[in-house]
């Protein structure tokens, strides 16, 4: 059976060959259904992956880098393992000619869903979101010609998003094949507008978990697929743009790019509040920037109950996520099964028959002592 699953999980993500969004599995909390969380992120860039997936140095030894905040807000209303929130993209970037102090660059919404069938949980999402880049937009023609105009970035004259919606599908598979490692692999679609290429993301990661620190590593990947852009014949309409704005990278409006990378990362958890540390690093890739990411991610999770008393952690528990490790109880509430605690007839069975045993037992002592006394 975990043959079965590994194959299963490595498979699909091999068939679907660095997420520009660094993510990690979450199952949604039931006891905890309200989530506040800032993502942190410097990345660094002074080279580019060509067509032919060879990288090359900006040109003058330039370079581009931004710190990137990813604030997010989920909360799980019916204390099922359903969780809907709210996201948004800023920046401060820099490259050797431009400066752009503080760009709100996009906001989105999503929803996801979780069910567990034995030791492999499946997560279904939906994610979209809207750019809100003031200067950063494409004009259409009556005649259909798209022209991108160069006063666009006369302001700000740096490039931090794709300037398009996008609406992604995705799905996550977890799996635990013991009690301190599990194995996930996460796959995603995701549909661009103003002529941007559609990009299919595919992630697997393994994780080792302890009680306070988990620590995990995986590889991650996207690339253009199914609708390509509509400046593949002509890509220099695009690098024309990049040049001025971005010294030249393309972590930003490329034509159909793609990307391999690494990520290594650590959560400390000191609950209600999770920090996790990550680095990540691209290995190969084609129409984009080759660079490193340093990332902080911070968490605080509100409980829906007034007590702190946690139940103590079952061999059989879900790692890494909180929700199945332990569930918050008062003193006064009878204690509630876990999600991974079934319902054993036969052994509530035993319990009436042994109890109904003792009471047959009590019965016979008492008829035995009545007749004592009446000698």
């Amino acid at each position: 059976m975990f043959i079965k699953n590994l194959l299963c999980l490595f498979f699909i993500t091999i068939s679907f060959s660095a997420l520009s969004e660094v993510r990690f599995p979450e199952i949604p909390s039931k006891s905890q259904p309200l989530s506040v969380q800032l993502q942190t992120e410097f990345f660094r860039s002074q080279a580019n992956y060509t067509t032919f997936g060879q990288y090359v140095d900006l040109p003058e030894n330039d370079f581009f880098q931004y710190i990137a905040f990813h604030p997010t807000v989920s909360y799980s209303p019916f204390k099922r393992y359903i969780s809907f929130s709210l996201f948004a993209n800023s920046f401060f970037a820099k490259s050797p000619k431009h400066l752009l102090p503080f760009q709100v660059s996009l906001a989105g919404a999503g929803a996801s869903f979780y069910h567990k069938i034995k030791t492999l949980f499946i997560g279904l999402e939906l994610r979209g979101g809207f750019p809100l880049y003031k200067n950063f937009q494409n004009y259409q023609k009556p005649n259909k010609e798209i022209i991108i105009g160069e006063g666009d970035y006369s302001e700000d004259p740096i490039v931090v998003g794709d300037g398009a919606y996008f609406a992604e599908p995705g799905l996550w598979l977890i799996f635990q094949p013991s009690k301190i490692f599990h194995i996930y692999n996460h796959t995603a679609f995701r549909w661009r507008s103003a002529g941007l290429s559609s990009l299919l993301f595919a992630s697997l990661g393994g994780v080792l978990e302890s009680e306070f620190i988990t620590a995990g590593l995986s590889l991650d990947t996207f690339f253009s697929l199914f609708i390509h852009d509509q400046f593949s014949t002509q890509p220099e309409q695009r690098l024309k743009i990049l040049k001025t704005a971005n010294a030249g990278s393309l972590k930003f409006y490329s034509v159909n790019p793609s990307v391999l990378s690494a990520t290594a990362w650590t959560e400390f958890k000191f609950k209600p509040f999770f920090t996790t540390l990550y680095v990540n690093l691209d290995t190969m890739g084609k129409n984009y920037a080759k660079g490193f990411s340093l990332g902080l991610v911070t968490k605080f999770r509100w409980s829906t109950k007034t007590s702190f008393i946690h139940k103590k952690r079952k061999n059989n528990d879900f790692l890494n996520f909180e929700d199945f490790d332990e569930e918050e109880t008062s003193p006064q509430e009878p204690e509630e099964k876990t999600y991974f605690e079934e319902e054993d007839d036969s052994s509530l069975y035993q319990m009436e028959e042994e109890k109904t045993k003792s009471q047959g037992m009590n019965q016979e002592l008492k008829d035995e002592l009545n007749l004592l006394t009446d000698d």
